[in-house]
């Protein structure tokens, strides 16, 4: 993710820009050169997207044509059950002891 926001590209992820359309007239003969801009950016960041992921998580991937598309399916299928997660994980930082201390005292914070 650091990539895609130095690369001023987050926006093809969180939506804050809407997709240009893609000809300039109404009888789709005169491609729209942001259009094209858009696309490549677009298609850029998907492929960091899919080169970083796990194998095991491609097969999520499969069907989306945008990031945004494939982002959302990453959200689908993983955001759902990540609070409850973090929650548990949490509770065992604050109950993990070494030495007889607890973490925040071990680690000197």
């Amino acid at each position: 993710m650091p990539m895609i926001y130095a690369c001023g590209l987050n926006h093809h992820i969180d939506g804050t820009t809407q997709t240009p359309p893609q000809f300039l007239d109404d009888t789709n003969t005169k491609p729209n050169p942001a259009y094209t801009v858009w696309l490549r950016e677009d298609q850029l960041v998907l492929s960091w997207i899919v080169a970083s992921v796990s194998e095991s998580i491609l097969p999520q991937l499969v069907g989306a044509v945008t990031i945004r598309a494939a982002w959302d399916k990453l959200v689908v299928a993983y955001a759902s059950g990540s609070r409850p997660y973090i929650r548990e994980l949490k509770s065992q930082l604050h109950t993990l002891r070494r030495d007889n201390a607890n973490i925040e005292s071990y680690v000197g914070v």
